[in-house]
């Protein structure tokens, strides 16, 4: 079992103020778990917390692993996007806490679908662009 660590804890560790360690929580930044009124945070949450908080946009190495941030289409925003289209992606879009998992499978479809190269994401899945990934999503 790891080992799980107090809020108090991990700001001291990092040597900042516990409201930041809970503001990081309620961004979705840093991985943790309530237990009642307790907050716990598990030790590799420390990892993750190395790659969404990245001082600026993590490079993928040898690994999956990675999260990196990734600019929108007009560049007025970024997203976090973790894997490759070899495998499954993890994407998390806007100010989401958790990922829209797309499996390899899907990117294999989407590939075949989209023949043509470039893929035109659209600014909303509510009113996707004809021809858009949002259009092939719904």
């Amino acid at each position: 079992m790891q080992n799980y660590l107090k809020p108090e804890e991990v700001a001291q560790q990092l040597q900042v103020g516990t409201a930041e360690i809970l503001s990081l929580i309620e961004a979705g930044k840093l991985r943790a778990i309530r237990i009642g009124s307790n907050i716990r945070i598990p030790e590799t949450g420390l990892d993750e917390l190395a790659m969404t908080c990245a001082a600026g946009p993590v490079v993928p190495d040898a690994g999956l692993e990675n999260t990196r941030l990734v600019n929108t289409r007009t560049g007025k925003a970024t997203f976090r996007v973790r894997g490759c289209i070899l495998d499954d992606v993890e994407i998390w879009p806007g100010k989401m806490r958790y990922p829209i998992k797309f499996p390899k499978a899907f990117w294999e479809e989407l590939l075949a679908h989209f023949q043509e190269g470039e893929v035109a994401v659209g600014g909303s899945f509510d009113g996707p662009e004809r021809g858009s990934l949002g259009e092939f999503i719904q």
